[in-house]
């Protein structure tokens, strides 16, 4: 059984406002997916806050920085 609540159906809005605990790594997996900055953008900050960060940071710094 699933833990955390799948976002791939949401918006980047509707993901952003809601206070549903979305796993990390599907936060991740779904701005790399859409090419989606601003969901990029806002995984970066939330990894900032991780101790144990994995290498999709770097996709993610590419993604948005080129």
């Amino acid at each position: 059984m699933r833990k955390y609540p799948n976002p791939k159906n949401l918006t980047t809005e509707e993901i952003l406002k809601s206070r549903r605990p979305f796993h990390i790594d599907d936060l991740v997996a779904l701005a790399l997916e859409r090419e989606d900055v601003l969901l990029a953008s806002h995984c970066l900050e939330e990894l900032k806050q991780c101790d144990d960060v994995k290498e999709s940071v770097v996709d993610l710094k590419n993604m948005i920085f080129g």
